[in-house]
């Protein structure tokens, strides 16, 4: 990656490193460099300036994600488990489930959403020319609607 400011990328120091675990944790960046530096006396500006310079150090940045890693993978199958049940519900026949039509229309509505097919506001999907829509695809499974 070579240099940035002319530091090193193989290691961050302990004040940069304390700096990115507050960012990991959820404080701002002014916050975390307060935090990973007391006492040091400077305007909220000139903080602000300071965290933001040190937010675009290449080691900095790869020590963030490295940090954030484990915690994106877990809500990613987090997700993908909350999104698998959602599937169930939507597309498992109801009788199976024992699931009331308006709970199947939800689970519909939220898998849709969930994987971009359904946009909150947006019209509802046109049939085909010179046919009816009477069934929607969702991830390669369809769901028959009655209209009643």
């Amino acid at each position: 990656m070579g240099s940035v400011n002319g530091r090193s990328d193989k290691c961050v120091t302990y004040k940069q490193s304390a700096c990115c675990h507050g960012i990991v944790e959820g404080l701002s960046q002014t916050e975390a460099y307060r935090a990973a530096y007391p006492g040091t006396k400077m305007s909220t500006k000139t903080m602000k300036e300071a965290a933001s310079r040190l937010m675009r150090v290449s080691n900095v940045i790869a020590t963030i994600e490295e940090l954030k890693a484990p915690a994106v993978e877990k809500v990613k199958r987090s997700y993908e488990k909350w999104l698998q049940e959602v599937e169930d519900v939507a597309f498992v026949p109801s009788a199976q489930l024992e699931v009331k039509t308006p709970d199947k229309l939800k689970a519909l509505e939220l898998y849709g959403k969930a994987t971009g097919l359904h946009k909150s506001g947006s019209a509802r999907p046109s049939p085909p020319a010179g046919g009816q829509l009477s069934a929607l695809t969702y991830s390669g499974r369809y769901c028959q609607l009655n209209e009643n």
